[in-house]
């Protein structure tokens, strides 16, 4: 939904912008997201129609000119594998309202609190994968057939390309899931902190206040 940005020089005084404060509401949930969590209660609740979807998801789905969503949706295999989906969901509408919702909401910050909530804190754990490359050559991203990106294989010599055109040195400028091609994946699954199951759906109580409180215990896995 729109967001309106007052540019007004005489609009909030100076202090103001020195200390990073504000008079104006801040906006905490886009009417969007509210769609959404209508959407999927109704969807675990079971009670799911046609109507429901219409009057959500399928309101922000026509706002970016995109087909409705239909009820009683099979499931995705993509949407339940153990590499990139939900495995502990095997209903198909479920699965399609957190796919949109994914979509929706991207870089909002909402993910980490969505996978908490649907105790599928696992996925943190999954691989991210950006493009797929089929090994050494160029690409035309733009579709004006001409080479936009060259990859060349590992420790061989630097192609001469044109003004413009990047070069990528695969396994060094860019790591492929299967050495000399595949998807890109940069950030590898090691490089992050694994997610505990037995553990990290729960935060750490402060040790200050256990001292304060001797009845409470820590929860499990923190000490």
């Amino acid at each position: 939904q729109p967001i309106k940005f007052v540019t007004q020089k005489v609009y909030q005084n100076n202090e103001v912008d020195r200390s990073g404060r504000s008079y104006n509401d801040m906006p905490v949930y886009r009417y969007a997201e509210v769609l959404l969590n209508f959407a999927e209660a109704k969807a675990e609740l079971g009670e799911l129609s046609q109507g429901d979807l219409d009057k959500s998801v399928n309101l922000i789905r026509k706002r970016a000119g995109m087909p409705d969503m239909k009820t009683g949706n099979s499931v995705d295999p993509f949407l339940i594998s153990q590499d990139f989906g939900y495995s502990n969901c095997k209903d198909g509408d479920i699965l399609e309202i957190r796919r949109e919702r994914g979509i929706e909401l991207f870089m909002e910050h909402r993910r980490y609190y969505d996978l908490m909530r649907w105790k599928e804190g696992k996925c943190i754990n999954q691989p991210i994968y950006g493009i797929y490359v089929n090994g050494a050559g160029g690409i035309d991203f733009t579709g004006d057939g001409r080479e936009d990106v060259v990859f060349y294989a590992n420790g061989g010599s630097k192609p001469a390309v044109g003004a413009g055109v990047q070069t990528y040195e695969i396994g060094k400028d860019i790591i492929l899931s299967q050495d000399s091609k595949g998807y890109s994946c940069n950030h590898h699954t090691q490089d992050r902190k694994p997610f505990d199951e037995n553990r990290d759906y729960l935060y750490p109580i402060p040790t200050n206040e256990l001292s304060l409180n001797p009845n409470l215990t820590q929860n499990p896995g923190w000490k």
